[in-house]
């Protein structure tokens, strides 16, 4: 029994990082911690709609969650921006063929006997800019 190696390039391995929590115990962490921060800021914003962490309750404009709040909102959101970003930023340079999740193709890519076909990097962007998970992400 042979084993087929890969050597992933740094963009690789930062968007597998993100992607994929299985591709290594990094990545395992990571997707706790954005999980984490899923909840944080779920919270966040079911804590705003209960007066007791509201303040200027008769306001003309309606009451405003408390300042602490919306700093814990704003660090959330710039986690989830700059997690979406790196993603968009890194996925032209991945090859998805050989994603663990992918191995039919990454096998008919190896001992297929056609010529080999890689997506252009364009290809790869437009396709993970229109994969549904992510279209709910941007609009998250």
């Amino acid at each position: 029994k042979r084993n087929i190696t890969v050597k992933w390039t740094l963009c690789e391995r930062i968007f597998y990082t993100l992607e994929d929590p299985d591709s290594s115990t990094a990545a395992n962490i990571l997707s706790f911690l954005i999980l984490l921060v899923i909840v944080v800021s779920s919270f966040c914003f079911i804590f705003s709609t209960v007066p007791a962490f509201q303040q200027d309750i008769d306001h003309k404009d309606g009451p405003k969650p408390h300042e602490v709040l919306n700093v814990i909102d704003r660090i959330c959101l710039v986690i989830f921006v700059v997690e979406y970003v790196t993603r968009l930023l890194t996925c032209w340079n991945v090859r998805t063929e050989i994603s663990r999740k992918n191995q039919t193709a990454l096998v008919a890519v190896v001992v297929g006997l056609g010529p080999i076909r890689l997506p252009s990097p364009l290809f790869r962007v437009i396709h993970f800019f229109f994969a549904p998970a992510n279209l709910v992400d941007l609009v998250a």
